[in-house]
């Protein structure tokens, strides 16, 4: 063994035993490789490791979660470990790995905190918003929508991200980002009274203006955009005389079922890519990972839509042909 193949065997003891005499706090759920707790595997979590074991960076909270191999220790071949699994095909780390769970493994590591599988589940419900385009002469204007899996909310009149705890400059990306159906949201709806009675807002299909007396405000507590489930959509032939109209079939493996529509905003195109996507789809051409939706509500009812957000994968089209 060499003088620099010694030194290395040295450094491995040396911070393998730093690390291995901790005792666990608590039975705390992690992801193991998650070595930044961010909730995906991703290149920082090699660098947090690497950052720890030789910069003096701040400790994770959870080392069973840096322990990527499961050796019972964190160290240099942790960080290798996560590399290889993201660029170089190797095995995926030991569970708990895909999802939240407690280490299987008696060793020396603990995690006293990982806040991504924390059991507290993020208020609200999930939402689609959206702005209907109509400006306002004053408020309250209810010229937001939101739809959700249980019911179509047509008069939003705003949209509050400050529980996010983001710098001004990326709130007003978000909310522009919002404002043009670009993520799902998980969040509540607040009403309060709007003083000195009803404005007028916009104006609705025959011309008239709709007036509001309370502001609904969705308070945004999370983005939500990995949600869903896949779906195989395209359209059915149907045509009716008034909207909205069940004019797509949509399957999920579990199902069939009749939609008036799907929304690709999500995807973020530019408009010939969505046109060109919107039309793949329509034709069956595309499975999808989406979320079902009520919404929007017409002289017809109430239809159905899927938020798209995720092309998963290219079809031969549609199931029956």
């Amino acid at each position: 063994m060499g003088p620099r193949t010694l030194a290395l065997a040295r450094f491995s003891i040396v911070t393998s035993a730093l690390v291995a005499v901790s005792t666990p706090v608590s039975a705390v759920e992690f992801l193991r490789g998650d070595a930044d707790a961010g909730g995906t595997h991703g290149l920082s979590d090699a660098v947090r490791i690497f950052g720890v074991l030789f910069l003096g960076g701040e400790p994770t909270g959870c080392d069973d979660a840096s322990d990527a191999n499961d050796s019972g220790v964190v160290d240099i071949a942790d960080g290798v470990w996560v590399l290889n699994f993201l660029f170089l095909g190797g095995p995926e780390p030991p569970v708990p790995f895909a999802t939240c769970g407690e280490d299987p493994s008696a060793d020396g590591l603990g995690c006293e905190r990982f806040e991504p599988c924390a059991a507290e589940p993020v208020p609200g419900t999930l939402f689609f918003p959206f702005h209907d385009g109509f400006e306002c002469v004053r408020a309250p204007c209810p010229n937001w929508s939101a739809f959700t899996p249980e019911a179509d909310e047509p008069d939003i009149t705003g949209v509050d991200v400050s529980a996010l705890d983001l710098e001004p400059p990326e709130e007003d990306a978000l909310l522009d980002e919002l404002r043009a159906g670009r993520h799902v949201v998980r969040g509540f709806v607040e009403e309060t009274p709007a003083l000195g009675g009803p404005a007028v807002d916009r104006p609705v299909a025959d011309g008239a203006a709709a007036g509001s007396e309370v502001f609904r405000t969705l308070i945004v507590h999370e983005l939500a955009d990995e949600v869903g489930e896949r779906w195989h959509i395209f359209a059915n032939g149907i045509v009716c005389i008034t909207w909205p109209c069940p004019s797509f079939t949509a399957e999920n493996g579990r199902t069939s079922m009749h939609v008036s529509g799907f929304d690709v905003r999500p995807l973020g195109l530019d408009a010939r890519e969505e046109e060109a996507v919107t039309s793949e789809i329509a034709r069956g051409g595309w499975i999808v990972r989406g979320l079902l939706v009520r919404g929007p509500t017409g002289p017809a009812g109430e239809g159905t839509t899927i938020v798209v957000l995720e092309l998963v994968e290219r079809t031969d089209g549609r199931a029956d042909e």
